[in-house]
């Protein structure tokens, strides 16, 4: 899959999502252009790669799953910023029923990339250091 085809995909996938953000055309292939970068990076394209990509085969599952995550994850922080306001008695404010359902989706994003073993989070392992050049050297007069 190439970059052309990712970006139609895109464009095909989240049109709705889109027209509701409000954004222009401009910006939004400039979005997608993130989208796509962060989506070979996360499967171990090197920067120098990632303008004349083609996935393998066998990536084009992954590569699908982590378009879909990082997209809706850019739709978030879109609609992050708008709330509901209501006023009947009482003034209230909640977030908007756009960012709750494009929240779900990108949950279920997140977890299509852990069945296919590619969680796009951080993770920690656990590891340890030795410092052993660090200790005093009781041989050598250290500190015993």
């Amino acid at each position: 899959m190439n970059r052309d085809a990712a970006l139609s995909y895109l464009q095909g996938e989240f049109a709705d999502i889109a027209l509701e953000a409000g954004i222009d055309q401009s910006p939004l292939l400039s979005s997608y252009g993130i989208v796509i970068d962060q989506s070979l990076r996360t499967l171990g394209y090197t920067e120098s790669q990632l303008g004349s990509t083609n996935t393998a085969d066998a990536e084009v599952d992954g590569y699908l799953a982590l378009l879909d995550y990082f997209a809706l994850t850019r739709f978030l922080r879109i609609f992050a910023m708008r709330t509901d306001v209501s006023v009947s008695g009482a003034i209230s404010a909640t977030q908007s029923q756009t960012f709750r359902q494009v929240k779900i989706l990108r949950d279920e994003a997140e977890k299509r990339l852990n069945g296919l073993g590619l969680s796009p989070t951080t993770q920690m392992e656990v590891g340890r250091f030795t410092l052993d050049f660090l200790e005093p050297d009781l041989l050598a007069g250290g500190l015993g």
